[in-house]
């Protein structure tokens, strides 16, 4: 039966080893086209067919990890290295020329070419993806830090539902503009409406700061509830997925007071401000802006950065100190009058 066999078991073999050889001189003929055309639709910033082509050639060139002792299979990957490079490079000036650190938005909106960069971007280095994602980010918040810079009156906590109303009307904005330029699993407008957070919170701590002589009870209670009522907002509009570890870092516990008379108990003004609902309840717009429904449970937007904390632990200390002071003032007088009862 051996002797019989062996002939076919040479076949067999011979059959496998030029199937193997001929697949392999496909995906080569494949990868050499494709990295002449990837080059070529490079120059030419034909980003839509780039994204498909891309993706292919990669694929095709993990096939060659093995065999890249070979000059040519070596020169080829080098050249798709060289083309991703030139693209990311490309694809963010073309950004940058879109949207410029300084300077007003290109008057006709987004074109369908950035539209396609994106999915481009998908595929390269994660950190062109980024670098997009922040170049627009601070581009379309550069108009908010002019609005509201310290020296203006809106910048103040008696105004700050301003801040809240604008970011609201840039959210719908970049919905009506951008919404379809960005993949949506980027998450745009939640990665603009936390960074706001960010950026609103140093400014009204940078504020608070040299304005802290102004600062009255009723002022932090009016600036907490509306800024309360925005993040409800925010958290029932964005799932949180663009939050990062960095960003939901537990809230630090303040150190042990060494005064014996405080007391970390809820003051009325604060029970008060927890069964009040603000005017920002409204209900949700329609569109991608609506995000999570009401039958979903909102995702608390509550982070270290967030403005509310940053007014509730000042409204803390400010109410700390005036039952502190309340405290002093009883013992004296018991101290006092104590002998005089006597």
């Amino acid at each position: 039966v051996k002797e019989i066999t062996r002939d076919i078991k040479q076949l067999d073999h011979a059959k496998r080893h030029l199937t193997t050889s001929i697949t392999t001189l496909n995906h080569l003929h494949m990868l050499a086209g494709g990295v002449d055309s990837l080059e070529a639709m490079t120059r030419r910033r034909q980003y839509g067919e780039v994204a498909n082509l891309l993706q292919g050639v990669m694929n095709v060139l993990e096939h060659f990890h093995k065999y890249m002792g070979i000059p040519q299979i070596r020169q080829l990957s080098e050249r798709v290295k060289a083309a991703q490079t030139e693209l990311g490079q490309q694809i963010l000036a073309d950004f940058e020329e879109a949207f410029p650190s300084q300077g007003t938005k290109r008057p006709g909106g987004p074109s369908n070419v950035l539209r396609d960069a994106c999915l481009v971007a998908n595929i390269l280095d994660p950190r062109i993806k980024q670098e997009i994602i922040k170049k627009f980010i601070k581009q379309h918040l550069s108009e908010y830090l002019v609005l509201f810079q310290e020296n203006q009156d809106v910048a103040w906590l008696d105004k700050i539902d301003r801040r809240y109303a604008w970011i609201k009307r840039q959210l719908v904005d970049y919905e009506e503009k951008y919404g379809r330029m960005f993949p949506r699993e980027w998450c745009m407008a939640e990665r603009i409406a936390v960074e706001f957070c960010h950026v609103t919170r140093a400014e009204l701590a940078k504020i608070m700061r040299t304005r802290a002589k102004e600062i009255e009870v009723k002022l932090l209670l009016f600036a907490i509830q509306r800024t309360t009522n925005f993040e409800g907002f925010l958290a029932k509009r964005f799932s949180g997925c663009t939050l990062t570890d960095g960003t939901l870092k537990k809230l630090e516990s303040p150190p042990p007071s060494t005064n014996p008379f405080l007391e970390d108990e809820p003051t009325p003004e604060m029970e008060e401000l927890a069964t009040e609902k603000g005017d920002l309840d409204q209900t949700p717009p329609k569109g991608r802006l609506a995000g999570r429904t009401s039958s979903e449970k909102p995702v608390t937007m509550y982070f270290a950065a967030s403005p509310a904390f940053i007014l509730s632990q000042h409204h803390k200390g400010r109410s700390q100190e005036s039952r502190a002071s309340r405290s002093s003032s009883e013992m004296m007088q018991s101290n006092v009058s104590g002998p005089l009862i006597k």
